[in-house]
């Protein structure tokens, strides 16, 4: 079982992702085609994640589904991360 500590780490960072995409969007610093694609399901599977780990603060979760959902928020991050340093914001 993942500690809290672990919980809340991935939670603020599936945040970080979540809040940096809405600013870009809001920009409108998204390119049309391929890349506004690749926002919209990063947004999608990043909503998911915090659906998943907000839960997991009060009911818990168990170790590989937090193993899961932890993959996929730093995958979701360091993609948005090389998108944000490429964009220079």
């Amino acid at each position: 079982m993942p500690s809290a500590i672990e919980i809340s780490e991935c939670f603020g960072r599936a945040n970080w992702v979540q809040d940096t995409l809405n600013r870009m969007v809001d920009n409108g610093q998204v390119d049309d085609g391929l890349e506004a694609n690749n926002v919209a399901r990063i947004m999608k599977t990043n909503r998911a994640s915090c659906v998943t780990l907000m839960a997991a603060g009060t009911d818990g979760i168990g170790a590989v589904s937090f193993w899961v959902t932890k993959k996929t928020v730093d995958r979701d991050f360091k993609t948005v991360s090389a998108m944000n340093d490429r964009k220079g914001l």
